[in-house]
């Protein structure tokens, strides 16, 4: 082989294993900071009522998954941005229940998605009335939630439900690490438009017009 084509060659290889490891780097410094970010939010302002703590909750509630840290997540970043007309797909309705109650607003949920003895008995547990069942989805939310719903494909949910969402509202996925990346090509794939973070298993999708990937 000519050695300048060697040369370059090899070159070329140290500058793409430079470049991968840069990338790495940078994305873990933007991961950690996102991270921080959250984290920083649910310290500044944690929803408590009086006597009453969101883990302390989320512990006495029997046959849940919930993690604590993402659910003073999703319920801080309700209140943070006044969100007023949240909607929840999941089929114990337990976030739902927990946003009316420390939220104090009303909470949508869809009535296709509940297993009604779970949702019964979670609002038994936590004594919470201002949730509104419907019979089919409405327009204008500002904020959705999916996770543990009856759908098997995220990205079917999202594609539907991501209409229904006001420009500048957030739609909130608890998804594992290994299932993201079918639904992140979806996105691409789509041309579909928004702001992406992520937070413990959740991937946060924000709405916006003028953002492009």
């Amino acid at each position: 082989m000519n050695p300048i084509i060697r040369n370059i060659l090899i070159v070329s290889i140290f500058a793409a294993i430079a470049i991968t490891v840069i990338t790495l780097i940078i994305s873990n410094i933007k991961k950690n900071k996102i991270v921080k970010k959250y984290q920083q939010l649910n310290n500044d302002k944690l929803l408590v009522e009086k006597n009453i703590k969101i883990n302390d909750i989320v512990n006495q509630i029997q046959n849940t998954n919930l993690i604590v840290e993402e659910v003073e997540f999703i319920l801080n970043i309700i209140d943070t941005y006044n969100y007023k007309k949240p909607l929840f797909l999941e089929t114990d309705g337990l976030l739902s229940i927990l946003s009316a109650k420390m939220n104090k607003i009303n909470t949508y949920i869809l009535k296709e998605h509940l297993i009604l003895k779970q949702f019964e008995d979670h609002k038994k547990e936590i004594t919470q009335n201002n949730i509104i069942i419907l019979d089919k989805p409405e327009n204008n939310y500002d904020f959705i939630y999916l996770f543990n719903s009856n759908y098997q494909n995220e990205w079917k949910v999202l594609n539907f439900f991501y209409k229904l969402l006001d420009e500048g509202g957030i739609f909130v996925i608890k998804l594992e690490r290994k299932n993201r990346k079918n639904l992140l090509n979806d996105l691409k794939y789509n041309n579909i438009k928004y702001y992406l973070d992520y937070y413990f298993n959740l991937i946060i999708i924000k709405k916006e017009k003028s953002i492009k990937i």
